[in-house]
């Protein structure tokens, strides 16, 4: 499966710290420069990925003000045994669309004992394993 693309990685790391609380609702984020260089990516890569976020409603970007944060992903923990299996991959377009998901989000999809597979937003969706 080829890597996902490092703007979907900012991305996913920008919402992440949106919904620990380290970027809290109503903060302003840095500009576009300054991001980039904290994350080590190219200015490039930083604005695919609010992009990103704003087309979906985590962020509003205005001319001269920036982005900042007006929505906290929800996070859904989902919840393996030792009889079921996840992977990940990035749906096609015509999936993306019938599934309402984000471009260039991930998707989980959990089987649980060999039953069909159930299709989680990897955007709002932690793995955690059942010992």
């Amino acid at each position: 499966m080829p890597a996902q693309p490092e703007y979907v990685r900012i991305a996913a790391r920008l919402r992440e710290d949106i919904a620990s609380g380290r970027r809290p609702l109503g903060s302003q984020l840095p500009g576009e420069q300054e991001l980039a260089a904290d994350l080590g990516v190219s200015r490039e890569t930083t604005r695919r990925a609010l992009q990103i976020l704003r087309t979906e409603g985590t962020i509003v970007t205005e001319q001269g003000k920036g982005s900042r944060v007006v929505s906290v992903p929800a996070v859904i923990t989902i919840r393996i045994g030792p009889d079921d299996w996840v992977i990940t991959r990035v749906p096609d377009e015509a999936e993306r669309l019938a599934l309402g998901f984000s471009p260039g989000v991930p998707v989980f999809e959990v089987f649980r004992g060999g039953a069909g597979g159930e299709v989680h937003d990897g955007s709002v969706t932690r793995i955690s394993a059942e010992h």
